[in-house]
């Protein structure tokens, strides 16, 4: 491609493109690269932000829990915004998880509930504190509980109805596992 046809905007938008169509496939690799040169060519806060998060994602989709953890926390400290640093906090507890390190994941998380100051993200450390239970930790009692505090103390958040959802789920996978169980 003769990228010389292009302004400014139509490269950014054709590199953006070409690394959404990477991960899509996926090709974590390219993507990654792809990410990067639109991370450097952002113009607003919120296209490197976003560039920031979906390099993080590729590491993940890679299966690289412990280099996408690192990215996380190194973008924290360059996030522009508290809201950019608190969704890099959130991917960083995420990937720890995954990456086999459960417990410093969920107080790294139980940290943001606790902090006064990070009322507007709570409910969503909260809710993915459940996540990582019922996922990772495999835990569908500690989950539950954790999903209804959420909707408990964040009644209007729109993790609230998500944590619902949850708990209808394990309620229907709980049901399922006892019909197969009186089958055999």
């Amino acid at each position: 491609v003769h990228t010389e046809r292009f302004d400014k905007f139509e490269l950014y938008e054709w590199h953006h493109t070409l690394a959404d169509a990477y991960f899509a496939i996926p090709s974590y690799d390219s993507a990654m690269v792809e990410y990067q040169w639109t991370a450097a060519q952002a113009r607003t806060p919120d296209s490197y932000h976003q560039a920031m998060m979906r390099m993080g994602d590729c590491m993940e989709g890679a299966r690289e829990f412990d280099l996408a953890a690192q990215h996380y926390h190194d973008y924290e400290n360059d996030a522009r915004t508290p809201d950019y640093r608190d969704q890099a906090t959130i991917r960083r507890a995420s990937a720890m998880a995954a990456g086999g390190h459960m417990s410093e994941a969920l107080g790294l998380l139980q940290y943001i509930v606790n902090d006064k100051s990070r009322i507007n993200v709570a409910p969503q450390a909260l809710y993915q504190i459940g996540f990582i239970q019922e996922t990772v930790g495999e835990d569908a009692k500690a989950a539950r509980a954790t999903y209804a505090h959420v909707g408990e103390q964040y009644k209007s958040s729109p993790y609230a109805a998500q944590a619902q959802q949850r708990i209808a789920n394990l309620d229907k996978m709980d049901a399922l596992r006892a019909a197969a169980a009186s089958d055999t």
